[in-house]
């Protein structure tokens, strides 16, 4: 009779060797790698920012209407409401029936929670152009 453990670890190392490893490891590229990346990259002629945001006629149109909120008016706007559990309060910051002031100071705290998330930094980015 076979022993059981002898016959497991015999499954076990072939199955160990028979099959590659799923990390697999290549050379570095050549020098100058970003530069030729950046290159190809600017002579693409199009590039599909895939924006959600309205137009520059559109926002010269409404420039009356927009504020801060704007730039947190799409996906961040999940992220708002995640910090701060309260949809009725991002109601109320996004609305242009109370004053500035007020909506900021209902929007700086969770704002604060919610910072560091991509769709913040995207519109922290946006501003540091302002």
């Amino acid at each position: 009779m076979i022993n059981k453990s002898f016959l497991s670890i015999c499954i076990a190392s072939t199955m160990i060797s028979t099959h590659s490893a799923q990390i697999q490891t290549t050379d570095l590229p050549e020098p100058g790698f970003e530069k030729r990346i950046e290159k190809y990259v600017n002579e693409i002629r199009l590039i599909d920012t895939h924006e959600h945001l309205i137009t520059e006629e559109e926002r010269i149109e409404k420039a009356d209407q927009l504020d801060f909120t704007y730039l947190f008016s799409h996906y961040a706007i999940e992220d708002l409401i995640s910090a701060s559990n309260l949809k009725g309060i991002m109601n109320i910051v996004f609305s242009n029936d109370f004053p500035l002031v007020d909506r900021w100071e209902l929007f700086k705290p969770f704002f604060k929670e919610m910072r560091n998330t991509g769709y913040a930094r995207a519109a922290l980015l946006a501003c540091r152009k302002v």
